[in-house]
């Protein structure tokens, strides 16, 4: 702190001298405007010859006449005084301004405040991980997950614990999935697969993720990844439910209930009423089947890429896509609510504004 105080005096005593110097200074004025006159003249003398209504000796006369009384004139110019207490109303306003500043600090700031440097807090959520503390929230432990990979990058190869475990890369992209974070979490599920490509959950979880950033859609990664899976674990039950269900929304309804059926008794109860609630939903028709975008998985998405914006708005992407799942969703009010909040933030930004304005539709296509 007291480093600061002192740091800040400093600065704004330069900033203070080097105003006081400027209004100080004498302002330079010119001295003569005959100069110009007689620029004018050489002008005009020029202007009637070539019209002619001046001879060539008298022009070179009259042009002689004028070149010598403008190369008699000087380039001097005189210093005019700056106006009276000009310097003592800039130290006074600057000195008045410091006064202002340091009362509002001392009112509304906390200048009793310890320093909080990332390297102590991240040993105080390590001594309470340490200690079996439940009191760190998802984001400290994530900091705690990535300040350990970064020192383990430290060591010599021999040496690392965890950067060479897809496994440490798998929970940390659990984490972050959590966050709303799916960007970082498929790089990190990218790496799980390439060190572990027998690891059957991180195949699942970069499925899920790069769903996620495809704002809920199967798309040729999707579907490898879960392909994937299932080629480990032909049992495994979440990429047979978004693939069943792409099949659905692709107009393979015969193929997708199959599936859907057949995964039906293979679930815990509470997954198995959501599947038989989508079962339901698919045979009444066309009309009543809900897009897979509605699924609880892809519900629970869209929720957590919401919390991530309430707590990190400057994403202009990421407000594209929320408004989008919501207008897929055909969730009017929390639509109306994500476009006012991100009109909010991103009032002074028009290119950003403009984005997210042209997603709020399930006809646009997704940001």
């Amino acid at each position: 702190m007291i480093v600061f105080w002192i740091a800040a005096v400093l600065a704004s005593g330069l900033a203070l001298g080097l105003m006081a110097w400027l209004a100080a200074r004498p302002v330079a004025v010119a001295t003569d405007p005959s100069r110009t006159v007689y620029r004018r003249q050489l002008s005009e003398i020029d202007d009637l010859a070539e019209r002619g209504l001046l001879g060539e000796e008298e022009r070179a006369s009259a042009h002689a006449e004028a070149a010598r009384r403008l190369l008699s004139e000087t380039d001097t110019v005189a210093e005019a005084p700056s106006p009276p207490g000009a310097r003592t109303f800039v130290w006074g306003m600057a000195l008045l301004t410091g006064v202002f500043a340091v009362v509002i600090y001392l009112l509304v700031g906390s200048p009793g405040a310890p320093d909080q440097p990332m390297s102590r807090r991240l040993a105080e959520w390590q001594a309470k991980a340490d200690s079996g503390s439940a009191d760190l929230d998802i984001r400290q432990v994530l900091a705690l997950f990535e300040q350990h990979l970064k020192l383990d990058l430290r060591q010599s190869p021999e040496k690392r614990e965890v950067a060479g475990n897809p496994g440490f890369y798998a929970a940390m992209a659990d984490l972050q999935m959590k966050t709303g974070d799916a960007l970082s979490a498929e790089r990190n599920l990218e790496r799980a697969v390439s060190m572990g490509p027998d690891n059957v959950d991180a195949w699942v979880q970069l499925g899920i993720a790069q769903m996620d950033l495809a704002e809920g859609q199967v798309t040729p990664k999707v579907r490898a990844s879960f392909e994937k899976a299932l080629a480990l674990d032909p049992k495994r039950a979440e990429p047979r439910f978004f693939l069943a269900n792409d099949a659905i929304e692709k107009g393979h309804k015969a193929e997708g209930l199959a599936a859907l059926k057949a995964l039906l008794p293979e679930l815990p109860p509470e997954p198995q009423r959501q599947v038989a609630e989508r079962i339901a939903e698919v045979e009444k028709g066309p009309a009543a089947a809900p897009s897979v975008a509605t699924s609880p998985a892809v519900m629970a998405m869209v929720e957590g890429l919401a919390e991530r914006l309430r707590t990190d708005p400057n994403d202009p992407a990421g407000w594209a896509r929320l408004v989008h799942a919501y207008a897929v969703q055909n969730d009017t009010a929390k639509l109306n609510a994500a476009l006012t909040e991100a009109r909010r933030y991103f009032k002074n930004r028009p290119a950003d504004l403009a984005g997210i304005e042209a997603a709020a539709s399930a006809n646009a296509p997704p940001q």
